[in-house]
């Protein structure tokens, strides 16, 4: 299976799902709480024969994007 750290959150679900996973998403936060506006995976863990879960945080990929 391809590397799926700092992925886009959707691609490396459906990477996983493709190769027969089940997936479970968790939301992680810095303790200051920084807006984003795309969610990348940080970690990756397999937690049953065909589960994964992926821990994912929000990050400010679009230089000009501004929280509402």
């Amino acid at each position: 299976m391809r590397e799926l750290l700092g992925l886009p959150l959707a691609e490396a679900e459906a990477t996983l799902v493709a190769a027969g996973y089940r997936v479970t998403s968790v939301e992680t936060k810095s303790r200051k709480g920084q807006p984003g506006n795309e969610k990348r995976v940080l970690r990756v863990r397999k937690t049953a024969e065909s589960e994964m879960e992926l821990i994912y945080a929000l990050f400010k990929t679009d230089l000009f994007w501004m929280p509402e």
